[in-house]
């Protein structure tokens, strides 16, 4: 089994040696708590994802091919009728996108995946290895492969293009000229955002480039003195949110980033109480079947005995619930009630 540390074994000759033996399986990077994973069919990728990263879904709302409800019904119809189907085929077999907007999101999410390898390759301890499978063994089920070698190019470029600068997620930009000339479509998307209080990182979860390419013209833009940094930091609340689901916390990441929010994650009650130990929250955002009990654990954290909570919950909520100071939001989750919600909770003007 190839394993062993990247900074020893550089992922251009790992991917090499992969692609050169036509080797099929997974190769799993670890970076402290972060990590990833590749796929591989006989040398070839057909499928990366960032762990706690955006899932394909997050693609393909960010193309504004599905909205939140799509994205929800499909994951429902993939967790109980399609368990061995991918959510990009699944999409695509209901009409909902055509197959080259199939394939444009799955090479996004892959090249971002490789380029945060990329980027992780670069410090200690990053460490990797490679489960090879057998040929008859079943993995993710896709109609696509990607040439690995162009996938790390590509991620290269972007890693020297990104290192000649990029603003902070977290600074607020204002925008110098009203009119600017000589501006590319997606730069004039880019500043048609900027209003002088939203942050970069809320600007960048509106489109379907990687952050860091956001980040990247953001700069470009200010170098050329058409937007300028603020120097303040914003205020955007933060929010908690709580659920065993990656793909229902990825969701609400997106929904609340969008609003001027900064989601912080959890995949369950302890991890939530320690984040509560560390960061002040205005609100926090639990997907529980026992919300009362979940409720009483969060807040039993010191300090927080006032804590706003809103259920996300598909049953109906009973006299001891409302009692017990908690706001509830219907599942399959919609964007306008849910970000309502988290806004009177949070109180703050959406």
């Amino acid at each position: 089994m190839l394993a062993g540390l990247l900074r020893q074994l550089p992922l251009a000759e790992l991917f090499g040696i992969i692609q050169t033996g036509r080797k099929t399986g997974v190769l799993i990077i670890r970076h402290g708590e972060q990590g990833a994973r590749i796929h591989f069919e006989n040398g070839r990728i057909i499928y990366a994802r960032v762990l706690e990263g955006p899932n394909l879904g997050e693609y393909l709302m960010r193309m504004e091919l599905l909205d939140a409800l799509q994205l929800q019904e499909l994951v429902s119809l993939q967790k109980h009728e399609n368990p061995d189907t991918p959510l990009g085929l699944l999409a695509r077999n209901r009409g909902l996108i055509l197959e080259d907007q199939l394939l444009q999101a799955l090479h996004a999410q892959i090249s971002d995946a490789v380029t945060e390898v990329l980027r992780w390759a670069q410090r200690p301890r990053t460490e990797f290895r490679f489960e090879e499978i057998g040929p008859d063994s079943s993995q993710v089920p896709t109609e696509h492969r990607f040439d690995p070698q162009a996938i790390l190019l590509e991620a290269t470029r972007r890693m020297d293009e990104w290192s000649q600068g990029q603003v902070e997620s977290w600074q607020v930009l204002r925008r110098v000229e009203d009119r600017p000339g000589n501006l590319s479509l997606e730069d004039w998307e880019l500043v048609g955002l900027v209003d002088g209080q939203r942050s970069s990182a809320s600007i960048a979860a509106e489109f379907d480039l990687a952050e860091g390419e956001v980040y990247r013209r953001l700069y470009q833009l200010v170098e050329r003195r058409i937007l300028e940094v603020l120097p303040v930091r914003p205020e955007d609340p933060f929010v908690l949110v709580v659920s065993p689901s990656a793909t229902l916390r990825r969701l609400c990441t997106l929904l609340l980033t969008r609003a001027r929010y900064r989601a912080v994650t959890a995949a369950s009650l302890e991890r939530a109480a320690a984040v509560l130990e560390q960061t002040f929250v205005s609100a926090a955002v639990i997907d529980s079947r026992q919300p009362l009990n979940d409720a009483r654990t969060l807040r039993a954290v010191r300090g927080r005995a006032y804590l706003p909570i809103i259920v996300l919950t598909n049953e109906t909520q009973g006299l001891r619930a409302r009692l017990a100071r908690l706001r509830y939001v219907s599942k399959p989750l919609l964007e306008e009630p849910f970000l309502e919600t988290v806004a009177q909770v949070a109180r703050r003007a959406l």
